[in-house]
């Protein structure tokens, strides 16, 4: 995707978020443009809200998780694998 490809897409998919702020196909698609367009801490806020909206979703944490190892923020990737782990491996407290 050219930067000017990225850059219209992102001000659609912004557009589409501020239309309908609970959709989470379209906080996902703006997260996944941040993420193309290597703006992670913006990729993290839109999954964040996503995330605020559907609090099991496994798939959501885990994407958190691996931003925050890109960014090499590995406490804040770390308790996010620790939420997905209390929800479906062996937690702490089982361990």
């Amino acid at each position: 995707m050219q930067a000017g490809e990225l850059k219209l897409a992102r001000e659609h998919a912004k557009n589409a978020v501020n239309l309908d702020p609970d959709n989470p196909w379209y906080l996902q698609e703006l997260a996944e443009l941040y993420q193309i367009g290597k703006e992670l801490d913006s990729a993290v806020v839109m999954y964040a809200k996503q995330l605020s909206k559907d609090p099991e979703n496994l798939n959501i944490l885990f994407m958190i998780a691996s931003l925050y190892e890109r960014m090499a923020k590995y406490d804040e990737s770390l308790s996010f694998l620790y939420r997905i782990d209390e929800k479906i491996g062996i937690s702490k407290e089982t361990a």
